[in-house]
């Protein structure tokens, strides 16, 4: 129990919407917006009757009724069909940490600046909606193909998303994708020497993907091919000779994703 409170997930038949209550229009939490525990509940031979759960309704989706249950509410599932749900800590890269702690400390030669434009790790508060996927599309937010347990999305995220990012309450929290986590574990204690490594990228446009090639072309390392369907939101993947140090220098590129 974190903060003395935490959340229960009823059954229901009724699917409704939450209405997204609107906090300013700010960057979000450094930290997890939402703080509680919570529990999933699957329907059983017997539902667990609702009102022997004193609380506020947050959401009702996905078959379920999520409960905000106040503090000094015990903890152990007093019915069957309830199992709690850990919505806080996100398993990337060979790593777990908690959102509710912020980001992890990150190697210094797998760290890079602070940006407000790129690549970013959106935390969703419980499984993920189709519609709030699409809700943050419309602010500009451009979804990729990694999902992090739990409810973890990596997004690349407009400066102009920012407002809409820190509104909703179904968003619970916003962190750096540093180049630490773009790179398997494997690599990064990988042998010395040159080796052949497969590069993906988010690119917009042909224009974008010119760009982005021009980039490499930079660094110290061999570009071999390119796969690249030409329209957005497909990933680039472009086919790299080069050593570890190479890799550093793809990781830190704003517009790469992974290097494997």
């Amino acid at each position: 129990m974190v903060n003395g409170a935490f959340f229960l997930i009823l059954p229901t038949i009724l699917l409704a919407n939450l209405s997204n209550g609107a906090l300013s229009p700010a960057a979000p939490p450094a930290r997890a917006r939402f703080r509680s525990e919570a529990a999933l509940v699957f329907q059983t031979g017997r539902s667990a009757p609702f009102g022997a759960f004193p609380g506020r309704v947050i959401e009702r989706y996905a078959g379920a009724l999520w409960v905000e249950v106040p503090p000094g509410t015990p903890k152990s599932p007093p019915f069957p069909g309830i199992r709690y749900l850990d919505r806080f800590h996100v398993h990337i890269a060979g790593m777990v940490f908690d959102t509710r702690e912020g980001l992890p400390e990150i190697p210094r030669e797998w760290s890079s600046p602070p940006a407000n434009e790129g690549l970013f790790l959106v935390q969703f508060a419980g499984p993920i909606k189709p519609a709030w996927l699409r809700q943050l599309e419309q602010t500009g937010v451009r979804w990729l193909p990694p999902y992090f347990p739990a409810f973890t999305r990596l997004a690349w995220v407009p400066r102009k998303a920012w407002p809409a990012l820190g509104r909703w309450t179904f968003v619970n929290w916003v962190g750096p994708y540093p180049p630490y986590f773009k790179v398997p574990e494997s690599v990064r204690r990988g042998a010395s020497g040159t080796r052949r490594y497969r590069v993906y990228a988010y690119i917009e446009s042909a224009s974008d993907l010119d760009r982005f090639l021009r980039d490499l072309r930079r660094m110290p390392l061999k570009v071999l091919g390119q796969s690249h369907p030409r329209h957005v939101l497909v990933p680039a993947s472009i086919l790299v000779e080069g050593d570890l140090e190479a890799v550093r220098h793809l990781a830190r590129h704003p517009q790469v994703w992974a290097v494997d």
